[in-house]
């Protein structure tokens, strides 16, 4: 993942909803070519847009609930936020139509016709049942004929097509939930004429905004100092007496090093010696208790060596077939205890 643009993510992630911080500066957010122009619009653009996909039960029950649609339609919401910093909801799939295209109704009538033709009736007390979900079909299809598109009063009576079978109900019928499915699915149809789409129902834009996640991003607690020491990081993570930087420290967990501050030294020193290829040991300006990938990368710096583009893939690479090479005699236990202290608190 190393060179893959996870901070740009996570930096528009974190101006989207900010766990601390993200106030939009027009001078750094803003494109420097635009500047001018949208510094001096009334209305702003929006730069950031995500779609979330709601996964609670109890959030969708609600929004369901306060907006009058199903949930299957408000369950995922697109959030976005302009550089006046007012954030906005939309529910793709939740739509009202003024007027609905007729040839939606048509292809829904057509799987229609295909399903009830390779399905077989349950028994002789459902007899007849076939016969009658290809009549109601046929004079939903005559309501829609010649038309191009669908009023409210259209879809109510496409419902009302389907609203009673006069076959016995059988449990084991496969004919009749099909039947059924589509008188409720035109009746909602039905109401998105009268109902807005939900991001304007203020309760709604509520109850999304109260459970979308908040993102934090590295800056939130300042440049950080580069003298951290990985083992001192983890004894302060169960500490609730920490301030100012050690806290940051702390919450970030090494936010001026990167995993490969986890891995040690011995694993590392024949890939950075692969990496430099030069007669120059870089374990001997090595401080095991600083981040290592600023000391490689002012090493290079010093003596004139130039990095790849990616050097970090390739040194994980290297590490990790190290690791394989080693299984079984890898006998670092301080460095195993780092390890597990981290994981344990995944």
């Amino acid at each position: 993942m190393n060179e893959a643009g996870k901070s740009n993510l996570l930096l528009a992630l974190w101006k989207l909803n900010p766990a601390k911080g993200g106030e939009i500066n027009f001078a750094d957010d803003m494109p420097v070519t635009l500047f001018s122009e949208l510094r001096a619009a009334n209305t702003k653009p929006r730069f950031i847009q995500a779609v979330f996909e709601i996964t609670s039960d109890k959030v969708l029950t609600s929004i369901a609930t306060k907006a009058g649609f199903d949930k299957n339609v408000v369950k995922t919401v697109q959030i976005s936020r302009d550089y006046d910093g007012a954030r906005f909801i939309h529910f793709p799939d939740a739509l009202a139509y003024t007027p609905l295209p007729q040839v939606d109704i048509l292809n829904v009538l057509q799987d229609l016709i295909n399903q009830i033709s390779s399905l077989d009736e349950a028994g002789k007390l459902e007899s007849g049942i076939k016969i009658e979900a290809e009549q109601k079909t046929a004079k939903a299809l005559s309501i829609i004929a010649n038309k191009t598109a669908l009023s409210k009063a259209d879809l109510i009576e496409l419902s009302n097509c389907f609203k009673t079978i006069s076959a016995k109900q059988m449990q084991t019928s496969t004919i009749r939930p099909i039947i059924a499915d589509l008188c409720v699915y035109f009746s909602t149809l039905s109401k998105g004429f009268d109902q807005p789409n939900p991001s304007v129902n203020e309760e709604v834009r509520i109850t999304v905004f109260s459970n979308m996640p908040k993102f934090v991003y590295y800056s939130n607690y300042g440049n950080l100092d580069s003298e951290i020491y990985l083992p001192h990081v983890i004894d302060n993570m169960s500490r609730n007496n920490l301030s100012g930087i050690a806290e940051a420290k702390a919450r970030t967990l090494l936010a001026d090093s990167e995993v490969e501050d986890i891995i040690p030294f011995e694993l590392l020193q024949r890939p950075l010696d692969r990496l430099f290829s030069v007669d120059m040991d870089f374990s001997t300006v090595f401080d095991n208790k600083r981040p290592i990938l600023p000391q490689i990368e002012k090493f290079a710096l010093d003596n004139a060596l130039g990095l790849p583009v990616g050097y970090k893939v390739e040194l994980a690479r290297q590490f990790k077939q190290a690791l394989i090479t080693r299984s079984g005699t890898f006998d670092n236990r301080d460095c195993i205890s780092i390890w597990q202290s981290i994981f344990d608190r995944f």
